[in-house]
This record gives structure tokens, C-alpha cells and sequence, in this order.
């Protein structure tokens, strides 16, 4: 690869995050609340008590009369240093919650949604043109199923999911590299932003323990030990206990008390994230059906390849994520606990459907009415969809676009732009930056 070339590609990462983060979320979630208020007790208080703040969100725990965000912490931990900068810098101010302002929820959903959104797209971009793809169909083939997915959804939210899903990604790459102690170190990173992630290196491990790869097991059980004290840190800090984790300690979801809320997997949810227009994977990032489709071609003609570790991994994830108690996700666009899991099947996208054209055009069409999708419940709803509603495309977003009821949380309309303006502005900057992206960098040779 040219010096031109790996010099260019900070241009593309700039240009996909302008996209990522031109919508930042200011929602009062419960769940981008907890992290936030975990990152204001720090910078504020000193503590990880977020009792100042406990009123403003029902995802928390109780113990020994202190509440505690009951979220994996390192994406609150990233964020710490930065608003603790802003505050001692006096670019954060104190609003009607102490430092737990709007600002912190933009400053979060920066970091731990539209960074690792579009770090996501770069690295998948790079792997493939260094498979031989072309540059535009490489940058298409990364970005255009991305964006045209639920995980463009939560770009821009302080959410655990895309840095989970970056972290695994990575641990991906190593892993193809042979990279073994960076394979353990970044999947244990990632289970520290979202505890379920850790069915992944489960899986890894057991895949090579199973190929008898001795050398590579230890070495990636080796790189995840720090990551496993820091978390048994954290929890001697918060429970106690090291091997006991705040779940166990809900002030609301109780059922999360027993096996963090985890049982036997169950034919309504697997049907619930995969295929219905609930929860399902295919419906909210359609780019899947597509890859499916093809793998099941290649099998049916005696061509198919065995599949990766990681996309065990990804398989198993989706199983595991059945036998949760609460699988949809509370409200949400798409199967919110499935954004590694997508990250890891786009993983496996075989080169060979990127240089067949019909096949190509097929992944191109389904990410582009996935992208329309995911643009209408971003520029309406977001991801405030009702647990109760079975069809929320139909009876949520499509509604709210017929009445225009735009969402004014994009940084244009600070700059005085109308929330519809910016809306349909950022289709054409999208369809724009699809065109001088790949100018950006020397064509792959």
C-alpha cells in the first residue's frame, strides 16, 4: 500500500464522521442517562455515587444506600477525561443537573457513537482494498450497508453498542493477522462496554481450543487479563466483590438479578431478531438478506467456505441475545443488543460477491433502502419506539415523516438551519460524499 494511500485515509475517516455525527443525540434515555450520569458524578463528585442524578434515570442499581449506573463502564470512563477538560476549561457549564447537561449526552454520543461508527466503515473500507478490492467498491461495500442499518440509528448516542462493536471488530482483524495478544487484549476491551460481548471471545477460545492451537489460546487469554482485573476493579469498587457485578444489584429491572437476566433462548425471539419487522436483524439492515442469500447460492453449488471463528461468534451472540429477558431492547430501532453481531457477519461479506455485478448491485439497492429507513426514524423518532408496538416502521416513523415532525437534534439546525432542511441536506451531503470519498485517496493498485 502507497505512503499516498495510507496518508489519505484520515481524509475518508474525517468525511464519515462528519456524516455519523451530523445528527447528536440530546434524548433523555434512560440508558444514555445512566452513562451520563456516571461521567458527571466523576468529574463533579469524585465518585462513581451518581445519587445527585438518580432521579433522572431508571437504569441504575442500589446498594447500601449509594446508586451506581449499572452499565459496563468503559465508554463512561472515555468520556470522563474529556468532560473534565470542558469543565475545568469552563466550555462545560453547569446547567439545572449540576454538570449532566445536554451537552454531556452530545459530547458522549460523539465519542462512543459517531467515532467508532465511522472507524468501523474506515476498517472494513482497508480490509478489503487490501483484498484487492477496488477503492469505490470497497468504500461502497463498508459504507453503504453501515449507514443503511440500525447501527447508523445509534451514531451519535451515548450507547455502548458501536464501541463494542469496533473493539470486536478489531479483535476481528487480529485475529486474521494471527495477532493473538491484540485479538485477547481488544475483545476484552469490548466486553468491557458491553457485558454480553463476551460470548465472542468465548467462542474464539473455544474454536481454537478445539484446533488444539495451544501457543494462540494463551496468548489471547493472556491479552484480555487486564482487561478482566480492571473490570474485578471496578466492581470490588462499586459491589465489593470482584466476580460481582452492579446487575446484580438492580434498583428496577430485577430479572437481571438472576444470571444478568439470562435463560434458555426462545423460538419468539429468535424469530424476533431476525427475521419479523419487529426486532429483525435482515428488516433493519436488509444488506444482511443480501449476504445470506449468496452464502446460501455458494452452499447449494457445492462452493461454500467454511465459516470464520468470528462468524461463530456472531451466530452464537445471536442465540445468546434470545435467551435475554428483555431481547428487544426496550424501545428501540432495530435489535439494538445485535450491533456486534451485524459488524461481524459484514465481516464475512466474501470478496468474490464485490467483483460479480449483479450480486454487488443486490447489496448496493438492499443498503439504500435500508439507508431511507434508518434516515426516516433518525430524522423523525430516532429510536423511541414503543416496546408494545409490533410493525413501529409503519406505525411510528413513516406517520411522523408524512407530518413532517423532524427531529431538531443535528448540528445544522444549531447553525440556524430548519430540522426538515437539515434533513434532506444530509442526503445530499451523504450522496455527495459517496462521490469525492474515494477521490480522497490514490486508487488501489
Amino acid at each position: 500500500m502507497s505512503e499516498g494511500l495510507r496518508f489519505r485515509w484520515p481524509v475518508v475517516f474525517a468525511g464519515l464522521l462528519l456524516l455519523s455525527s451530523w445528527h447528536l443525540d440530546e434524548g433523555h434515555n434512560d440508558n444514555t442517562m445512566s452513562r451520563a450520569a456516571m461521567v458527571a458524578a466523576l468529574v463533579e463528585h469524585g465518585t462513581l455515587h451518581i445519587d445527585t442524578y438518580e432521579q433522572l434515570t431508571g437504569d441504575k442499581a442500589v446498594l447500601n444506600g449509594h446508586f451506581y449506573s449499572d452499565k459496563a463502564p468503559l465508554p463512561a470512563l472515555v468520556v470522563t477525561p474529556f468532560w473534565w477538560v470542558a469543565a475545568r476549561t469552563g466550555l462545560a457549564q453547569p446547567g439545572e443537573h449540576g454538570l449532566l447537561t445536554d451537552g454531556l449526552l452530545r459530547l458522549g454520543g460523539f465519542l462512543c457513537g459517531s467515532v467508532p461508527f465511522a472507524l468501523i466503515i474506515t476498517l472494513l473500507a482497508l480490509r478489503l482494498v487490501r483484498a484487492g478490492v477496488p477503492l469505490p467498491h470497497a468504500l461502497y461495500a463498508a459504507a453503504l450497508p453501515m449507514f443503511g442499518s440500525f447501527l447508523f440509528v445509534y451514531s451519535g448516542s451515548f450507547y455502548s453498542h458501536l464501541p463494542g462493536a469496533c473493539l470486536l471488530l478489531l479483535g476481528a482483524l487480529a485475529f486474521e493477522r494471527e495477532q493473538w495478544w491484540r485479538c485477547g487484549a481488544w475483545c476484552g476491551a469490548a466486553v468491557l462496554c458491553e457485558y454480553t460481548l463476551a460470548v465472542v471471545p468465548i467462542v474464539v477460545c473455544a474454536v481454537l481450543l478445539l484446533q488444539r492451537r495451544w501457543t494462540p489460546l494463551m496468548q489471547v487469554v493472556a491479552g484480555g487479563v487486564p482487561w478482566a482485573l480492571l473490570l474485578m476493579g471496578y466492581n470490588v469498587a462499586t459491589t465489593g466483590h470482584a466476580l460481582e457485578p452492579l446487575y446484580a444489584h438492580e434498583a428496577h429491572y430485577t430479572f437481571m438479578e438472576q444470571r444478568m437476566g439470562f435463560a434458555l433462548p426462545t423460538a419468539d425471539a429468535l424469530f424476533g431478531l431476525t427475521l419479523s419487522p419487529y426486532r429483525g436483524l435482515l428488516w433493519y439492515m436488509p444488506a444482511l438478506a443480501v449476504l445470506l442469500a449468496y452464502a446460501i447460492g455458494r452452499i447449494a453449488w457445492g462452493e461454500g467456505a467454511r465459516p470464520s471463528a468470528y462468524t461463530w461468534a456472531a451466530l452464537a451472540g445471536i442465540v445468546a441475545v434470545s435467551g435475554y429477558a428483555m431481547w428487544w431492547g426496550g424501545w428501540a430501532y432495530g435489535p439494538r443488543h445485535l450491533c456486534a453481531t451485524a459488524v461481524l457477519l459484514l465481516l464475512a461479506c466474501p470478496i468474490a460477491l464485490l467483483h460479480d455485478l449483479r450480486w454487488r448491485t443486490a447489496l448496493h439497492a438492499a443498503s439504500i433502502v435500508g439507508l431511507l429507513m434508518a434516515w426516516a426514524a433518525k430524522s423523525t423518532v430516532w429510536y423511541s419506539l414503543p416496546t408494545e408496538e409490533r410493525m413501529p416502521f409503519r406505525t411510528i416513523i413513516l406517520p411522523h415523516l408524512a407530518n413532517s415532525d423532524w427531529n431538531a437534534w443535528q448540528w445544522p439546525v444549531r447553525l440556524g438551519l430548519s430540522p426538515m432542511s437539515a434533513s434532506l441536506l444530509f442526503l445530499l451531503i451523504f450522496a455527495a460524499a459517496l462521490l469525492v470519498l474515494p477521490r480522497a485517496v490514490q486508487r488501489f493498485r
